[in-house]
């Protein structure tokens, strides 16, 4: 089964889907990096299918388990702290800086994630219903106030969303600042 996306750049997703095979070509420039680091993607996210379902229906039962799940409303985002992070304070802030580098909208479709990551933090920009398109430094600023602030800050991971249940099917968008685990 082949389904075909564009995000700035067109992408084929197959069963046999590798990220560097679909998102980067040998004709094309490497991303600009900050030289002095030596891991992460720098302001370039990587596409990938969404795993919004499984994610979110782990973390949901450990923190309910946990008794950690809060949600706070700010401005019509809903911003939820989860389950505890190994992720640091500057780790996130690095993959919101390159999240906020990028000029312009984000734009990703529904069932898909633009990922950054950077030392241990993983940061998850996710379409959810319709194409969610969003000026960079909006995304960076919520991640950052919803996320960063209330969750990364105490050790949890984090996801603010447009609308209160974040496992459900309501609302365009869901953002992530959680563990990175690899890819």
């Amino acid at each position: 089964m082949k389904v075909q996306f564009a995000v700035g750049l067109a992408a084929t997703f197959t069963a046999a889907w590798q990220p560097a095979a679909a998102l980067h070509s040998p004709n094309m420039a490497a991303a600009p990096r900050r030289p002095a680091r030596a891991t992460g993607t720098g302001r370039q996210g990587v596409l990938l299918p969404d795993t919004d379902v499984a994610f979110a229906a782990a973390f949901a039962e450990t923190a309910s388990v946990q008794g950690i799940a809060t949600t706070e409303e700010v401005d019509g985002v809903y911003g939820t702290c989860l389950v505890a992070t190994n992720a640091t304070i500057s780790d996130c802030e690095a993959v919101i800086d390159d999240i906020a580098a990028n000029s312009g909208n984000l734009s990703v479709a529904p069932g898909f994630c633009l990922n950054w990551w950077e030392g241990g933090c993983q940061g998850r920009v996710c379409g959810k219903n319709d194409l969610y398109e969003a000026d960079a430094q909006s995304v960076a600023s919520t991640m950052k106030g919803s996320i960063l602030d209330t969750c990364i800050a105490n050790g949890l991971t984090g996801v603010a969303a447009d609308c209160a249940d974040y496992k459900g099917s309501c609302g365009t968008y869901r953002l992530f600042l959680q563990t990175f685990a690899g890819i």
